[in-house]
């Protein structure tokens, strides 16, 4: 199994492109799961989480930007659902990235 920053940067990636729902819903899950449960993929800096700097391109802002229409097609619906969380619990950690 790749290094999970490996995997972190491949989701960021592959889930905004994903046309299959159950794949990117998947994508998103992992996703999601990873950036929320493992904090070495944080850097802190004055009190401020942000996911560290070998992990942002500019794939993250196809992603980001993206958001609003995963919202609306249930995506994030689906992956709060299946992490247990919260839809806005979702958003907020996708929007935190």
């Amino acid at each position: 199994m790749p290094e999970i920053g490996i995997m972190v940067r491949i989701k960021i990636k592959s889930a905004p492109e994903r046309v299959d729902d159950f794949k990117r819903q998947k994508d998103f899950v992992d996703l999601v799961a990873m950036v929320k449960y493992v904090p070495s993929l944080w850097s802190t800096v004055s009190g401020v989480s942000t996911l560290r700097k070998d992990l942002r391109n500019g794939h993250l802002s196809v992603l980001k930007k993206e958001l609003p229409r995963f919202s609306l097609d249930g995506t994030i619906e689906a992956v709060a659902q299946t992490l247990e969380l919260d839809s806005n619990a979702v958003l907020e950690i996708l929007g935190g990235l």
